[in-house]
């Protein structure tokens, strides 16, 4: 297959990030491993001492594992759906952001279920999920549209990788070890970029692109009426599918910003990666804010008018300063105004403050996801006899904490080992406007 000029050149850029790694990329890949393994032991510990080790108790029986969960799950929606729609809308700015918004996806929809294994107390039993599945229970349904996501996600992404496979491949110049070559060359399947190829590859990841939109509504939808179906203070709620997917894409397209600033600065792709894919994004950001805004309005504010006493307690615990408060100011009306204040004024736009948005937007997600959750279970309106303080009251373990910092640890590594493994931009990119680099 013949390189195009093109491509060469910018496989000449690209070709540094495969071939080597700095010392402070060593240091980077270091520090994650040591939090991964850290992880590890915490996990381990667990299994050996038992779920005693958590803050999880009678009343409170998730923890921040399900808030992880639902995080990086909503993650995994927003990446999904962003390559998804760029794919098929197909504008000309569309590859810098479309690869690396297929990794975040398949790298979230792997680590999400990941946290469920920590929240459960017998592993031994994980099977029986498939065996004994109940079609009429939403975990079964949750199950089943996870797996099939995932699969879709990565054949997708795969797809669009052999070409890019290819030219790895028929790239005389790189200096990469012969097993990565033949990793190459096992990974092209005989790629020749015929016409024909093109075709078939083009159509199936039309076909996919198409199957991933609907997937990732329905699979973040099922994580909605896992809450929603039930008689819980704050989860009794009819719009909590729309509710969780508009709140996933908010957050999930903030983590994309934070990503792809990222590999901006770090991968030095200044040239390719500007503030013109930043501007789109914020705008996708800002519409996200409103639709947010409204929905959170909506949701709380039916509870607090309506005369349930259990929903009445919920809220108050959710307003008081002494408690929830100031999270719930937080997660609910900084995280939609933020982005309305610093993006709406045009000459307040950098990418350093979409970033700083961005970043206060999906540290508010995660933030909304554990309000949706623990508050609630500590509210039962069920009560137990001789209930206790610490029985009713969640407080996260060390050993939570150390899980959660190592799944985002994860999440970081395998992005950094995915831009050592191939070009997280795809080699046909091209250099944008210089007018747009500032």
């Amino acid at each position: 297959m013949k390189i195009a000029q093109k491509n060469l050149d910018n496989l000449k850029k690209f070709a540094p990030f495969l071939e080597s790694t700095s010392t402070l990329g060593w240091i980077w890949i270091a520090f994650l491993v040591l939090i991964i393994i850290s992880g590890f032991a915490a996990i381990i510990y667990q299994i050996s001492e038992g779920q005693i080790v958590t803050g999880m108790r009678d009343y409170v029986s998730w923890s921040l594992y399900k808030v992880n969960f639902i995080f990086f799950m909503g993650v995994g929606l927003a990446g999904a759906l962003t390559s998804s729609v760029l794919h098929l809308a197909n504008p000309s700015w569309k590859k810098p952001i479309v690869r690396i918004s297929e990794l975040m996806a398949i790298i979230s929809l792997i680590i999400g279920p990941v946290y469920i294994l920590c929240d459960v107390g017998r592993l031994d039993r994980l099977i029986n999920v498939f065996i004994y599945a109940r079609l009429a229970s939403p975990i079964t349904w949750d199950v089943i549209a996870i797996l099939m996501e995932l699969i879709v996600c990565i054949v997708f992404l795969y797809l669009g990788l052999i070409h890019n496979f290819a030219i790895l491949r028929d790239y005389d110049q790189l200096k990469v070890s012969k097993f990565k070559k033949r990793l190459y060359r096992f990974m092209a399947i005989n790629y020749e970029n015929t016409p024909e190829q093109k075709k078939q590859i083009e159509w199936s990841q039309n076909v996919l692109a198409v199957m991933v939109i609907p997937m990732g509504i329905i699979v973040y939808s099922v994580i909605a009426w896992l809450f929603g179906m039930t008689k819980q203070a704050g989860w009794d709620s009819t719009i909590f599918g729309p509710y969780f997917v508009i709140a996933a894409s908010f957050g999930g397209i903030s983590a994309l910003i934070i990503v792809l600033a990222s590999f901006r600065k770090f991968f030095k792709f200044e040239e390719y990666i500007t503030i013109k894919h930043f501007n789109i994004l914020a705008n996708t950001m800002l519409i996200l804010a409103f639709f947010y805004g409204y929905l959170s309005f909506s949701e709380y504010f039916s509870k607090w008018y309506g005369f349930a006493t259990f929903n009445t307690e919920l809220i108050n615990m959710l307003f008081d300063f002494s408690g929830y408060g100031p999270w719930f100011v937080y997660a609910n009306f900084i995280a939609m105004l933020a982005p309305m204040l610093i993006l709406a004024i045009p000459k307040w736009r950098t990418i350093t403050s979409i970033t700083i948005s961005a970043i206060i937007v999906v540290t508010a997600f995660w933030v909304k996801c554990y309000l949706i959750i623990i508050p609630t279970l500590e509210s039962q309106h069920l009560p137990i006899q001789d209930s206790r303080p610490e029985w009713i009251n969640y407080t996260p373990s060390l050993v939570e904490i150390t899980l959660t910092l190592a799944g985002f640890a994860t999440f970081c590594l395998f992005l950094t080992l995915a831009a050592k493994f191939v070009t997280v931009l795809p080699s046909s990119v091209e250099i944008e406007d210089r007018s747009y680099t500032k």
